[in-house]
């Protein structure tokens, strides 16, 4: 499977796709995947999460085809869950600061 080489900021998907899945120990071909196991798709919504943050004027359909998926309101689904999360889940919460730091370390090296 492809990862998209859209820019992200100063990310492009797939890093931020690799920084979400090196926190959830998944494979960047793993959340691109249509599995729908709890750990992927917390990683897919941590994906979404910091790609909807770094590019806020990115419409869902452009998020969607980035990520292979053929609906919008997959991502839309997926964001709505992963605010949920972050606000009632400590060890999302978790997940998505540790991310964030590793994206942020590796524009530092």
């Amino acid at each position: 499977m492809k990862i998209q080489p859209y820019s992200v900021g100063d990310h492009s998907i797939a890093a931020i796709i690799e920084a979400a899945g090196g926190v959830f120990q998944a494979t960047s071909e793993e959340i691109l995947s249509r599995c729908k196991e709890r750990e992927l798709s917390m990683a897919r919504f941590l994906a979404y999460l910091l790609v909807r943050e770094a590019r806020p004027y990115w419409s869902y359909p452009r998020i969607a085809k980035a990520f292979e998926r053929k609906h919008h309101s997959t991502v839309m689904h997926g964001l709505k869950r992963g605010m949920s999360l972050l606000s009632d889940d400590p060890a999302f919460r978790h997940a998505y600061i540790t991310a964030k730091t590793r994206l942020h370390d590796s524009t530092q090296s």
